[in-house]
């Protein structure tokens, strides 16, 4: 049976390769415009001033004659295009809580804890040590909310996406606290390397032990085995 992390392994060439491709085309469209979008004109106008390439007609020419080289810089980077997130989602549905679905990243639809307790319709998300980022994924049947990372590497960005999960579980447990009866399930779902068996047991150690039945930090394996369980 493929494993999580060879079927994402495999996806994630896949996608990179047609996120690639559709991103590159995008640019090289907008390049041969008769009006160039504003938002290309700015980025060559920006790139010009350090002359790495040449001036804004030389990049302009490159993007028009398709060197993938000058539009890398231009590109949107399929990376930061929620791969991840749109991965873990689909797996979990299709290995035992098909009816989890993601939720609204910004905006008045999303969702946060804050000083430990659940806000949305906001204008401006909530900010500081005291709130999370917002959830990605909710179950109904399971009556769960998830925050989802996949990481891989060390280094202090990662750090920081770590500090948000453990965060996420803080503002879980100030929620239990206020509503001990409360069935609700708080899940951070770690992925990727950077998330072994150290760190997930550093976040576990700030979940009291009345509540780890209902907050905690799994794999996407993990969550799909202990909810379906």
């Amino acid at each position: 049976m493929t494993t999580f992390q060879e079927a994402f392994k495999t996806a994630f060439k896949t996608e990179m390769l047609n996120a690639w491709a559709q991103n590159f085309a995008e640019v090289f469209e907008a390049a041969n415009q008769p009006l160039i979008p504003i938002w290309l004109n700015k980025k060559i106008e920006n790139e010009a001033v350090f002359g790495h390439i040449g001036s804004a007609e030389h990049i302009l020419n490159e993007l028009r004659n398709q060197n993938r080289f000058a539009a890398r810089l231009f590109c949107k980077d399929p990376l930061k295009q929620n791969f991840a997130e749109q991965f873990q989602l689909n797996w979990i549905k299709t290995h035992g809580i098909p009816d989890i679905g993601g939720l609204s990243s910004g905006g008045k639809n999303a969702l946060y804890l804050s000083d430990g307790e659940l806000k949305t319709g906001l204008k401006n998300k909530p900010t500081g040590s005291n709130a999370t980022k917002s959830f990605d994924f909710r179950s109904d049947a399971h009556d769960m909310w998830c925050y989802a990372k996949y990481t891989n590497e060390e280094g202090g960005a990662q750090d920081n996406q770590h500090a948000d999960g453990l965060r996420f579980i803080e503002q879980a447990v100030n929620y239990m606290k206020k509503n001990p009866e409360s069935m609700t399930k708080w899940i951070f779902i770690a992925d990727g390397a950077y998330y072994n068996d150290v760190r997930r047991a550093h976040v576990r150690q700030v979940i009291p032990p009345d509540f780890q039945d209902r907050i905690n930090i799994y794999t996407s394996v993990e969550l799909c085995q202990t909810i379906t369980a």
